[in-house]
């Protein structure tokens, strides 16, 4: 956090704040412009009605290990800005390997396949948005 100074807030500062500001490096004086390097986890996209759907912007696929066992977790930026994630399964995790990150993406539950186990098999649909030359949406 840079100290606010005089120039920046119209106040003069007190003797205690001078003294403060005196005893801080350099550094620590000038504005700081911040980037995330590791963002907090984001929340868990439930697909469990054939039609959900989720929209956002794709930030990549993450490992992560759970009894010895690798598996593939899908993070997004939701259009309200937040971080979402979900556990990519077979369908999912092949679906997002050639889409870079940064795609704003679509993806619904479109149905589920027997495939002779206790649960069915999720099918989804991802669908990419269309990204003009100057970096809009739209057609």
């Amino acid at each position: 956090m840079a100290l606010e100074t005089p120039a920046k807030t119209g106040k003069a500062m007190s003797r205690e704040e001078a003294e403060k500001a005196a005893a801080m490096p350099e550094w620590a004086r000038q504005p700081i412009e911040w980037h995330t390097a590791v963002q907090e986890t984001g929340d868990q996209i439930v697909f469990d009605t054939i039609g959900d759907e989720f929209v956002g912007m794709f930030n990549g696929p993450q490992t992560a290990e759970k009894d010895g066992e690798e598996f593939t977790i899908l993070t997004f930026e939701g259009t309200d800005g937040r971080p979402y994630q979900t556990n990519a399964g077979w369908k999912l995790e092949r679906a997002f390997v050639d889409i870079p990150t940064g795609t704003v993406v679509r993806i619904t539950y479109v149905k589920d396949i027997d495939v002779n186990q206790p649960s069915p098999l999720k099918d989804f649909r991802v669908d990419i948005a269309y990204r003009k030359a100057d970096g809009s949406y739209g057609l």
